[in-house]
């Protein structure tokens, strides 16, 4: 279950503090931050991730000298899985304890609150037994959680896909929030990756996992890609050549694709 973020004033100024320092630290060559998810990174987006996955393909074709395999693969709910002490980890593996003693201060604080007839039985479940009611005012009382990102925070989708990136991701892994494509040789690496997460939160939803055929039609961050026609397709249906100079194909990217004022500050 997924807490909705309801904060006040100071609470919303505590965490735009804690998002624009997340930020700032992971924009730094000095992080080590692995590049594999492209969603709420400074100056990356789905133009990047696109761009990763073709540079991986071109290079696997190259260098094993064979057609490499597509496993497209999404997690299930993962914003509201994703454990605390994953987040954790990963801010300690970045050596910034400091960031980390204020995250904790401020995901430890998180509570929900629930009304009337509003807690069904999958959340009574996940819950223990549910919340209990005061007897006084008659309310349920607060409930800790200790996994899933408030919804509404800005500093929510950042934490959790650095959880995300910082548990060894096997080479040839690109990401963009939840979504994945893998391209690689071998798939066991990758599948052993996939079950190692479920303790933190990465639950694979099955129904949107399957392996791509390389020779047919695919698509990933919203562009339809051809390897064996050799095209690219964007969301305003304008197409151009896969075999390209990489400065003129991130151009077609960057222009092809729709991004918000805020997702373009990240990059440009």
């Amino acid at each position: 279950m997924r807490p909705i973020g309801a904060p006040d004033l100071s609470s919303k100024i505590f965490c735009r503090f804690l998002s624009d320092m997340c930020t700032c630290l992971l924009e730094e060559p000095r992080s080590g931050l692995p590049v594999t998810n492209h969603a709420y990174r400074p100056k990356k987006g789905r133009h990047t991730a696109v761009m990763e996955m073709l540079e991986n393909y071109i290079t696997c074709l190259i260098t094993k000298q064979k057609v490499p395999k597509l496993m497209e693969f999404d997690f299930q709910s993962y914003f509201n899985n994703v454990t605390w002490k994953s987040v954790e980890l990963a801010l300690d593996r970045l050596s910034m304890s400091r960031l980390s003693a204020l995250v904790q201060m401020y995901l430890k604080n998180i509570r929900t609150r629930f009304r009337d007839n509003y807690c069904i039985e999958q959340e009574m479940i996940e819950l223990g037994g549910g919340p209990k009611v005061d007897r006084k005012t008659k309310m349920y009382k607060p409930v800790y959680l200790r996994k899933g990102m408030p919804q509404g925070s800005p500093v929510s989708p950042i934490l959790a896909t650095l959880a995300c990136d910082m548990t060894n991701p096997p080479r040839g892994l690109t990401m963009y929030a939840d979504d994945g494509i893998y391209v690689g040789e071998d798939l066991t690496k990758f599948e052993e990756w996939l079950k190692n997460g479920e303790s933190s939160g990465r639950l694979v939803d099955l129904t949107k996992t399957r392996e791509l055929d390389s020779g047919g039609e695919f698509k990933f961050c919203g562009y339809l890609i051809n390897f064996s026609a050799g095209y690219i397709v964007n969301e305003q249906g304008d197409s151009s050549d896969l075999f390209i100079p990489k400065e003129e194909l991130m151009t077609f990217l960057k222009k092809g694709s729709y991004y918000t004022k805020t997702e373009r500050k990240r990059w440009e």
